[in-house]
């Protein structure tokens, strides 16, 4: 019998080596929901967990005393509210960008945007991708199609269902705007660095990918119901799941 012990020889393939890594790899798994989509993904999450943060547990309350009170006090309705106030700061600088531009607002830009860099769509798919109600998105698409910057045509999958594509004017009208649009993509991010950009992306991220899975499981569940479940405790654990928020 064939024996890893008794026959390893230092250039043959370590055999345990290789199946604990494997085993890893389930482990993040069962944790995640998924397997890692890229390495970098896996060695981050592999080392967070070989070597655990030592940091001593921060004063919450200590810190929203220094840091929150002019917000309010409580740190998470303080976050929740710069995230408001900066899209709405984006709104702004976006309508001084494109000034006479015929994309009058955010959500045409977005949604032409993602057809170019995404392909076509149907009504439902694009309206779905930028979390927006039903009427609200179907107004949005056809202010567009009568600008003439995207059109439809049946879907050849299904009849029954319209697919939406950009025009040849549309193709135009990314071109003249995409400059103004990454110029507010990299002037939004004033004064991060690079390495708090990457950070900040990361952690936003996460915010997204939980989120949007929430909205997309329990869209219909009772607000109540959402809070119990996926509301995080002053320990910063996960009421239903016991998973920390840096976990």
């Amino acid at each position: 019998m064939f024996s890893l012990k008794n026959n390893y020889h230092p250039s043959m393939p370590n055999y345990n080596f290789l199946k604990n890594i494997l085993a890893e790899i389930d482990s993040y798994k069962t944790e995640k929901g998924g397997y890692p989509e890229t390495l970098r993904e896996f060695a981050y999450w592999h080392y967070n967990r070989m070597f655990p943060s030592t940091e001593e547990a921060i004063d919450l309350k200590k810190y929203e005393e220094d840091h929150v009170n002019s917000f309010g006090g409580n740190i998470r309705n303080t976050i929740s509210y710069m995230f408001t106030a900066i899209h709405r700061f984006k709104l702004h600088y976006l309508k001084t960008a494109l000034g006479n531009n015929p994309l009058e607002s955010y959500e045409e830009v977005a949604f032409l945007f993602s057809l170019v860099y995404g392909g076509p769509m149907t009504h439902s798919q694009l309206i779905d991708m930028h979390v927006q109600n039903k009427p609200t998105g179907t107004e949005i698409i056809k202010r567009l199609i009568k600008k003439k910057f995207i059109e439809q045509a049946p879907s050849p999958k299904d009849k029954r269902s319209k697919v939406l594509t950009v025009t040849t004017l549309g193709m135009n009208q990314f071109s003249e705007s995409i400059g103004k649009v990454s110029q507010l993509s990299e002037m939004l991010l004033y004064p991060l660095s690079q390495k708090e950009t990457i950070a900040f992306f990361e952690t936003t991220a996460k915010l997204y990918n939980a989120h949007r899975q929430i909205y997309s499981k329990e869209k219909k569940m009772e607000f109540e119901k959402i809070v119990e479940k996926y509301s995080p405790n002053e320990n910063g654990e996960n009421l239903s799941t016991g998973i920390a928020e840096n976990g």
